[in-house]
Parts: C-alpha cells; structure tokens; sequence
C-alpha cells in the first residue's frame, strides 16, 4: 500500500497468528519496513501478541531494527506494554538493552514508566 505495508504489517496488526505464520512459512520478508522504518515484529511487540513475536523472530526479523521517527527498536515498544514474556524472549533473543532513542531514553526508561515494577527489576538486572 501507500505506505509500504505487506500482507505481514496486516496479519500482525489484526492479531492473525494463523496467517502470520503462514506468511512467514511461506517465505514472506520480515524485514520489510514501512514508511515510518516500522517492520512487523513493531506491531507484534505492541500488541503483546507473543506467538507472533517467536514467529517473527523465529522467520529472521531483525530484532534490534530502529523505526525513523525515535530510533525505537521493538524493545522499546514491548516495554512501553509492559509485556514481560515479550521482552525476556527478545533479550534472550540478541536484543540490544544499552541502546537509547532519539530522546536519550533506553528501554529502562520506558519500563519505568509502564509502572511495571518486575519488568524494570528484570532489565536493571540483565542490562
């Protein structure tokens, strides 16, 4: 579409696992970006949905990916929700904790704001 959005960017936005994996199974690029730098793995880290995000990840999605607007990565997105299993599966995964966006802020930040006390004692501790 106009703004470079695949079948991927939709099935993770209307939260389809089904079709995610699919897509993914059948060699869709997860890299793609749209206008914003945005890939899908973006919106399955918002939307806290972590079987897309193993799907994703799993399918090569290059975790540490910045958007163009903030210089967010897909951390940043799944501590601003909070998603704990989310985020472990990221580091666990090679995401990078000591990287800052365009405000100067780290994903610690962004736990710290969500309120989620748990999450930001897990990444004080593994950052």
């Amino acid at each position: 579409d106009n703004n470079f959005q695949t079948s991927l960017f939709y099935a993770c936005q209307s939260g389809n696992e089904s079709l995610v994996k699919y897509l993914i199974d059948h060699r869709a690029y997860v890299n793609k970006a749209n206008l914003k730098g945005e890939t899908p793995l973006f919106y399955a880290c918002s939307s806290g949905n972590e079987n897309m995000v193993k799907y994703l990840v799993k399918g090569r999605a290059n975790i540490n990916k910045r958007e163009h607007r903030y210089f967010k990565t897909p951390l940043f997105y799944a501590c601003e929700n909070g998603n704990e299993n989310i985020i472990n599966f990221l580091i666990e995964s090679g995401a990078t904790l000591d990287i800052i966006d365009r405000d100067g802020k780290t994903p610690l930040h962004y736990a710290c704001s969500s309120g989620n006390e748990i999450l930001v004692k897990y990444l004080v501790e593994h950052g």
